[in-house]
């Protein structure tokens, strides 16, 4: 990972041309927060410099103009624009390769409201997972429920889901742990012990451990040596 600052970007062209060799040398993704600096503006939306972003861009919290001009997701995605038609059928289609990243596009978002530096670091372990190599850690915290999770669910554990969607207890557990940010584990936590019921036990121990059909990869730690 290179980094570079937005006034160095501007006005410095060693470090501009450090910057194309970078996305020219295969850069999978530009990454770009906060940047108000006009220079550094100007620079990035030259049609030169821009005609070798990869195809994975994002900026955000800075110049509006760059985020809307530059960013874009994988095949071309645009997370930006609410209202385009790409990204309303994006929302209704969530396991299909638009929807992922859409969803990466508001973790993202979510992250960075929180203002402190675990999450902005998070933000780019979410998209070295997601575009670039799997983070263990990160895969199994983001991971949502796909087409196979669906199936795995309604072939091994209907009766279960169906008796949690129908009771008023377990639904609110539901709706309360979806209502969590998806690394809050202590929201989690209270959503757990506040609607805790047979039914939501029955429902977890069913999708979770038996069938494990969110096809989670959680090993349990290994003791040292002798101990």
């Amino acid at each position: 990972m290179m980094v570079f600052r937005a006034e160095q970007l501007g006005a410095d062209r060693g470090i501009q041309g450090a910057f194309l060799r970078a996305v020219e040398g295969g850069a999978q993704m530009v990454v770009g927060l906060d940047i108000t600096d006009e220079a550094a503006e100007a620079f990035l939306l030259d049609p030169r410099v821009m005609s070798k972003l990869p195809s994975v861009v994002l900026f955000m919290d800075g110049s509006e103009t760059l985020s809307r001009e530059l960013t874009q997701l994988q095949g071309g995605l645009r997370p930006q624009d609410p209202g385009s038609w790409r990204t309303a059928l994006a929302r209704r289609l969530p396991w299909s390769s638009d929807g992922q990243g859409l969803e990466v596009w508001d973790t993202v978002q979510q992250l960075l409201r929180r203002h402190d530096s675990d999450n902005f670091l998070f933000v780019y372990l979410v998209l070295v997972n997601q575009y670039v190599t799997t983070v263990r850690q990160v895969a199994d915290t983001t991971k949502g429920f796909d087409l196979q999770s669906i199936f795995c669910m309604v072939k091994n554990c209907g009766s279960k889901v169906v008796g949690c969607v129908q009771d008023t207890t377990c639904k609110s557990a539901l709706d309360c742990l979806q209502a969590c940010s998806f690394n809050d584990q202590v929201c989690q936590y209270r959503c757990i012990v506040s609607y805790e019921s047979p039914l939501l036990e029955q429902f977890s121990l069913c999708i979770l451990q038996l069938h494990n059909c969110r096809n989670l990869d959680a090993k349990p730690p290994l003791l040292p040596g002798g101990v």
